[in-house]
């Protein structure tokens, strides 16, 4: 999957991602649904929910730092879920 750069099929090439329009997205998305509708929904939420908001909101800054390595899973995520680091 990563050499198909699915972890960033709407990222543009500056990036590394794959720079595609949204037709072209819809029509992957689906296409790896019909083999596994669990795949599908990894690869549109790593896209929509992790990636989309950093390019579109995030400061350069941040798109230099987190979007490459999103990109090409490099990024280290904390292994705890921050309502649980949480002190109530």
């Amino acid at each position: 999957m990563k050499p198909l750069n699915f972890f960033g099929l709407q990222v543009p090439r500056i990036y590394g991602g794959a720079d595609l329009d949204t037709i072209s997205y819809a029509i992957t998305i689906e296409e790896l649904s019909r083999v596994s509708a669990a795949l599908g929904l990894c690869v549109t939420v790593h896209n929509s929910v992790g990636i989309f908001p950093i390019l579109k909101f995030g400061t350069l800054e941040q798109k230099k730092r987190f979007v490459p390595a999103m990109v090409h899973k490099k990024l280290k995520m904390p292994t705890r879920s921050v309502s649980a680091s949480l002190k109530l």
